[in-house]
């Protein structure tokens, strides 16, 4: 897999938004476009709500429409259209993940921040192959070698293109639960630990463990992962797991749920952090791995 090559559904979206910012400054409506350029309306809906991909020729008459001239912003577009016609990266996976999730991981390889929290797991991003094997054994019920092995390579898969130098930014909060559950049992923990302490000492990722003398906390109750992208028009995504399924959420939310939306989530987030920075993460990391390493 190309090292951080934009997936296609982030392209679309970005072109979609594009367009539809384009025509609303241009003091259009799709009713009025679609008659000026002789096509029909539901063609113009298609395109901006992204059921359709644009062809090159009809996006340079739209811009062109729209009064966006400059050409090497429209040379961006059409090459982005193009590259946005080509299949998702994440697609080979598509029969051992949800289609939620693989909408989850096209933004994920464009993020520039990630923000993370669990409480039963370490992160997949930050788990050891034979940690994640134990984890995915575990988890289900009845999983075929082939397709456990399947989701394994896309874990590894995902830590390749994302903890290299030019990654995203990573804040992960676990729960302390993470750190003392012997998944795999004591060897494979402790080789997990230990790439914690690893990925915490070479910076790849900041991380951070909420004691359980913190108590309960809004966070705690599902896994989540925050999404930021560098483009200040791109919104946030927010993934939620829940046990009825997951959950991806642009934009704010109605309700009291500290998960219903991205600023709500980042308010917990952050009130969770607090409570990891009143005892030291490393401390803690390396008191469950001296637990695990005694006879």
């Amino acid at each position: 897999m190309d090292a951080r090559r934009i997936d296609p559904a982030v392209l679309r979206r970005r072109i979609r938004a594009t367009l539809r910012s384009a025509r609303e400054q241009a003091g259009m409506t799709q009713r009025g476009v679609a008659r000026e350029m002789d096509w029909s309306l539901s063609k113009l809906i298609r395109i901006e709500s992204g059921i359709v991909n644009i062809s090159t020729n009809d996006l340079r008459a739209l811009l062109r429409h729209y009064g966006v001239t400059e050409p090497a912003r429209i040379d961006e577009l059409v090459a982005m259209a193009r590259a946005a016609r080509r299949p998702s990266d994440w697609d080979i996976y598509k029969d051992v993940v949800s289609s939620e999730f693989r909408t989850y991981l096209a933004h994920e390889s464009a993020a520039t921040v990630i923000r993370g929290f669990e409480s039963f797991a370490v992160p997949g991003l930050l788990q050891t192959a034979d940690y994640a094997r134990a984890v995915m054994a575990g988890a289900a019920i009845s999983l075929e070698e082939d397709r456990l092995q399947k989701r394994l390579e896309l874990r590894l898969d995902r830590q390749e293109l994302l903890l290299g130098s030019d990654g995203p930014k990573l804040f992960f909060i676990v729960d302390e639960a993470v750190i003392r559950r012997a998944v795999g049992g004591p060897g494979v923990m402790r080789e997990q630990l230990r790439h914690l302490l690893d990925l915490i000492h070479s910076e790849a990722a900041t991380i951070y463990v909420v004691p359980f003398v913190a108590g309960f906390y809004p966070l705690l109750r599902w896994p989540t992962i925050l999404l930021e992208f560098a483009d200040p028009d791109e919104p946030y995504l927010l993934y939620v797991e829940r046990p009825e399924g997951e959950r991806l959420t642009r934009e704010d939310a109605h309700g009291s749920d500290v998960v219903g939306s991205p600023a709500a989530y980042l308010d917990a987030f952050f009130e969770a952090e607090n409570l990891a920075l009143d005892q030291s993460t490393t401390a803690l990391i390396e008191q469950a791995l001296g637990t695990l390493e005694r006879p």
